[in-house]
C-alpha cells in the first residue's frame, strides 16, 4: 500500500509539473504574440502612412512649363511689330502685357517715366514698367524679382548688313523671349501659389541706347 501511495504521489507531482510547463508555454506563447501583433500592426500602420504620402504626391498636380503658350506669346508680340517707344507696336504690346498678368497676379501696376536722349534733348521717350505682384496680401517677409525688358531696338546697329543698321529690331529672341517666359511663370504662380512673395517686372526703354560707336564694339557686346 505504501508503494502504490508512493507511487500515486510521483503522478501527482508529473501532472502538476506538466501544468506548469504548460501554463509557462501558453503564456510566452501569449507574450509572443501579442508581441508580433505589435509588429504587425505597426507594420500595417506604416505601410498606410507610406501609401497615403504617395497618393497624396502623385496626385497632386505639379506645374508645367507650357512652350507652346509661351511660344504664341512670343509671336503675338512680334506681330505686332517693333516695340518702340511712341508707336502703336508698343502701346498694343503693352496692353497685350497688361491683359496677360492681370487674370494671375494679385496685382498690375505701371510705372510711366520719360527719358531723355543725351545727344537731343528735345527728344524725350515714354517709358512704361508693367509690374506684376503675388503674395501681397499679408506678412510676407521675402520677395524676389523677376525681370526682363519688353521694349525692342530702335536700330539694328549690330547687324552684319551695314544697310540695315538704321532700320529697327524685331526683337523675337531678344525682348519677346524673356517676356513670354515670364508670362508664363506668372501663369504657374498663380497655379502653384508659392510660399514667397513674387514680383514680375517688365522694364520699358532697356533697348534704347546710344546706335553703336565702333571704338565700343566690344563693351555693348558685353552689356547685350
Amino acid at each position: 500500500m505504501f508503494g502504490c501511495g508512493l507511487t500515486a504521489g510521483r503522478y501527482t507531482v508529473s501532472i502538476n509539473l506538466v501544468s506548469m510547463a504548460n501554463r509557462k508555454l501558453k503564456k510566452k506563447n501569449a507574450e509572443k504574440l501579442q508581441k508580433n501583433y505589435w509588429k504587425w500592426v505597426l507594420l500595417i500602420i506604416s505601410i498606410i502612412i507610406v501609401v497615403t504620402i504617395i497618393l497624396i504626391v502623385v496626385r497632386t498636380p505639379k506645374p508645367v512649363f507650357d512652350g507652346n503658350r509661351a511660344f504664341k506669346d512670343l509671336v503675338k508680340q512680334v506681330e505686332y511689330g517693333p516695340r518702340i517707344s511712341g508707336t502703336v507696336a508698343h502701346d498694343k504690346t503693352k496692353e497685350y502685357l497688361a491683359s496677360k498678368l492681370k487674370p494671375f497676379a494679385d496685382m498690375v501696376s505701371e510705372q510711366t517715366f520719360d527719358f531723355k536722349d543725351k545727344h537731343d534733348s528735345a527728344k524725350i521717350y515714354k517709358g512704361v514698367n508693367i509690374v506684376a505682384s503675388f503674395n501681397v496680401v499679408g506678412d510676407v517677409s521675402k520677395r524676389i524679382l523677376l525681370c526682363t525688358h519688353w521694349d525692342s531696338r530702335p536700330f539694328a546697329d549690330n547687324d552684319p548688313d551695314a544697310a540695315k543698321h538704321k532700320l529697327p529690331v524685331p526683337g523675337a529672341n531678344y525682348g519677346a523671349s524673356g517676356v513670354s517666359v515670364l508670362l508664363e511663370i506668372a501663369r504657374l504662380c498663380a497655379e502653384s501659389k508659392p510660399k514667397v512673395g513674387v514680383d514680375i517686372v517688365f522694364f520699358d526703354l532697356e533697348d534704347i541706347g546710344d546706335e553703336l560707336d565702333s571704338s565700343n564694339v566690344d563693351l555693348w557686346r558685353y552689356i547685350h
